[in-house]
C-alpha cells in the first residue's frame, strides 16, 4: 500500500493510505518463496574486498585489454541464451 501526504487545516501533513493500482492478488506463501529464491539466484554477487592501492595493469579493464568471442563449438550460429567463450588479451 502506498501513502500520500496532504496538508491539513492546522498546517500539519496528513499521511493518507492510497490503494495500490496493481490488481494482482497477493502471492501465496509458496509463490512468494519461489519468487524470493529466483531473485536470489540471479542477484549480483557481492564485490570482494579490493587491494589498496588498486592497480588495473593486470586486469581485464577494457581500457587495457581486448577480447574476441570465439566461434561456437561444433560451428553453427549463436542463439539468444547461448553460453559464449571469450578470449581476453591483457
Amino acid at each position: 500500500m502506498f501513502h500520500h501526504l496532504s496538508p491539513s487545516a492546522h498546517g500539519f501533513l496528513n499521511i493518507l493510505p492510497v490503494r495500490s493500482i496493481c490488481n494482482f492478488p497477493p502471492l501465496s506463501p509458496k509463490d512468494a518463496l519461489e519468487e524470493r529464491l529466483l531473485l536470489e539466484s540471479v542477484a549480483w554477487p557481492e564485490t570482494p574486498a579490493l587491494p589498496s592501492p588498486l592497480s588495473l595493469e593486470l586486469t581485464s579493464d577494457p581500457a587495457h585489454s581486448s577480447f574476441t568471442i570465439l566461434p561456437a563449438r561444433g560451428g553453427g550460429q549463436w542463439h539468444v541464451g547461448d553460453q559464449l567463450e571469450v578470449s581476453i588479451i591483457i
